[in-house]
């Protein structure tokens, strides 16, 4: 009885494999040079992919339907898009992003001037 309950467990599992998809692409900026570690992921769900140091990522074991797969990486343009995933298939999704320029505020650094007071801050710490 037991070993009949594992097998339709695994059964099942396969069934439940077998029925979704994949999606895979590639993301570059716009001289075509790869971006690592880029964020790939689909709006409104836990899926998700990273892409390696060739740029390419790939997300598996999605369940066909329609989603909104976004791109999100640190210094780039975020960007978005719609795509349909059906069983026993794999999507290619690649992006070409722009760089994002923002434009900083000033800030200012203040500190101690003189030698006199880093020693007097070295004893208020204990570091003397």
């Amino acid at each position: 009885m037991k070993l009949s309950f594992t097998l339709f467990l695994f059964l099942v599992s396969l069934a439940v494999h077998a029925q979704s998809g994949n999606i895979r692409g590639h993301v570059k900026d716009y001289t075509g040079n790869p971006l690592t570690d880029a964020y790939i992921f689909l709006e409104n769900s836990s899926f998700g992919s990273v892409s390696d140091s060739r740029g390419e990522f790939l997300i598996r074991n999605v369940p066909p339907g329609s989603y909104i797969i976004s791109f999100s990486a640190v210094g780039f343009e975020g960007q978005s898009r719609q795509v349909v995933v059906k069983a026993n298939e794999t999507v290619v999704v690649d992006f070409q992003i722009a760089e994002k320029i923002s434009v900083l505020r000033e800030i200012e650094i203040s500190g101690i001037r003189s030698i006199t007071g880093m020693g007097y801050l070295d004893e208020v710490h204990g570091t003397a």
